[in-house]
């Protein structure tokens, strides 16, 4: 954890970390072309990854199967059509013990939750961006809390008459590009780390609604 960086970037987030360098006790990576581990997480639901080893990508995608389910497909893209003895052994590392591993962390954190005892969390924040920082979470919830306001507003909109909307829909677009975060265009303007605005009146089943601001803190 000690090399992973997570770094916002407008519409997605990189996640890189240095590995492969060591003795691996998750499967062999001792001839390993890629010496580094990296994530990348676009807007809304699309992940790609590489692992230490020979060439590789993954790509994964996190479906929203109802309120409290989600689906998860994997994609794994190798140099060969055949996985070797070591791919073949981080694909199952990554399908029976990673995987598993992380989804048990989610359902608890979920039961959790959803007890009387909860009523909001905060977000863990490391200025310097480190693996352990939750800033990535807070750039999600931007960009959620955005998407949420750009369709509510479509629909205000569309229920107005156009007679009402006369010289009113330039000034109504530019509202909608901005983001809730001092006024940012989202598609372009990254969240800067450790720099983080509280979340006011907003509430999403899979993740916490208040954000710690370090110089609160």
């Amino acid at each position: 954890m000690s090399t992973y960086r997570i770094t916002t970037h407008g519409i997605y987030s990189s996640q890189p970390a240095a590995a492969g360098r060591s003795a691996n006790s998750a499967y062999d990576v001792a001839d390993a072309a890629v010496r580094i581990h990296e994530a990348w997480w676009l807007w809304p639901n699309t992940c790609l990854m590489r692992y230490p080893g020979r060439g590789n990508a993954m790509m994964m995608h996190v479906i929203p199967a109802g309120p409290d389910r989600t689906l998860e497909t994997y994609d794994f893209y190798l140099e060969d059509a055949e996985p070797n003895a070591a791919e073949a052994e981080a694909i199952r590392y990554i399908d029976e013990v990673l995987q598993p591993e992380d989804v048990g962390l989610v359902e608890s954190v979920q039961r959790g939750m959803r007890t009387p005892a909860f009523t909001s969390g905060r977000l863990v924040c490391d200025p310097a961006g480190g693996g352990v920082s939750e800033h990535g979470v807070h750039h999600f919830q931007s960009l959620l809390l955005e998407a949420y306001r750009r369709h509510t507003a479509i629909a205000e909109r569309s229920e107005v008459p156009a007679s009402g909307r006369a010289g009113g829909d330039r000034a109504a677009g530019r509202e909608e590009s901005t983001t809730a975060l001092g006024g940012r265009d989202a598609l372009s303007a990254p969240a800067r780390p450790g720099r983080l605005e509280p979340i006011v009146g907003f509430s999403s089943p899979l993740t916490t609604t208040e954000v710690l601001d370090e110089d609160r803190g």
